[in-house]
């Protein structure tokens, strides 16, 4: 989409909620009655939907033997492995945040006042994951939550397939993001990029935006803007092409090794209401709602 921004009298800005509860009423007001969605008109069963939410995860081009013939090209070199201590775990496990549990239906209280004891178990289960780089497959199903993107739904489409794993795998991928994903974000690649980093955040986005147009506009009668967006962007990342880019960016080879473990040989079910559907396999898609999600869109 291509628009024109004519100097800032004519710009459109979004006021933050406090500020705009205080100036424009009416439009707080109205963005408070868009969160109440209308699912009168979705007519499809759980099992309707999943089927849904599955073909667009699903490549039916997809072809595990390049995939693997891409990860034996590039061997595995463990040295920048550090095993993670019973001690980290005991912590990781204790600040646990109350979350729903994931189709394995084991509690987040239980974790979190087990931390102690569970400690040293889950830290040998991690590392031995990590060494043979391999996702236990009970990390690898997990329930579909629809969210609504609009406030009348007209079709599948106007939902966003929400993916509740395993809170016990969504524990480790945070660990694996902390120490072994985020600290790429310090590289020159990712200068302009303000989502998904420590110090970035859409205001900051907004910010630089706002001074470059303006900026422009001081020599120029007005700006024109592309603004592109990706249909489906979670639920279609090729694999294949989502390695490629990491061996590139110089991961560790066993960390892309246990990454891409854990995002083949997937299963989902989707939750509408009370009744729960069949597990069906996809063989694409990055899992929105993982720690992982965020790094790979």
């Amino acid at each position: 989409m291509v628009t024109h921004v004519y100097g800032p009298t004519s710009a459109n800005f979004s006021l933050p909620r406090p500020l705009c509860s205080r100036l424009r009423p009416d439009v707080c007001d109205r963005q408070t009655s868009d969160s109440n969605v209308d699912c009168s008109r979705l007519t499809l069963t759980a099992d309707e939907l999943n089927a849904y939410f599955a073909d667009v995860a699903t490549d039916p081009h997809y072809s595990q033997i390049e995939l693997d013939n891409l990860c034996c090209q590039h061997g595995c070199d463990f040295a920048s492995f550090r095993p993670f201590s019973d001690e980290l775990l005991i912590t990781v496990l204790g600040r646990i945040r109350p979350t729903s549990p994931g189709p394995e239906e084991i509690p987040f209280w239980l974790y979190k006042s087990c931390a102690v004891e569970l400690g040293a178990v889950v830290a040998k289960l991690v590392n031995f994951s990590m060494v043979q780089q391999k996702v236990p497959r009970t990390w690898k199903t997990a329930n579909i939550t629809p969210v609504p993107k609009t406030s009348i739904l007209t079709g599948p489409g106007d939902l966003r397939p929400i993916s509740v794993t395993s809170i016990l795998s969504r524990t480790v991928e945070r660990l694996v993001v902390k120490n072994y994903l985020t600290p790429l974000l310090k590289s020159s690649s990712f200068h302009d990029q303000y989502a998904y980093k420590p110090t970035g955040s859409t205001t900051c986005a907004l910010v630089d935006f706002t001074y470059r147009v303006h900026t422009l506009l001081e020599s120029n009668r007005y700006v024109r803007c592309v603004l592109i967006d990706f249909s489906k962007a979670f639920d279609m990342v090729d694999h294949v092409i989502l390695a490629r880019k990491l061996y590139r960016l110089q991961v560790p080879a066993f960390i892309i090794h246990w990454i891409m473990s854990f995002l083949t040989d997937r299963t989902q079910a989707t939750k509408l209401g009370f009744h729960l559907s069949m597990q069906l396999a996809i063989n694409r898609s990055i899992i929105q709602g993982s720690a992982l999600d965020q790094y790979f869109t």
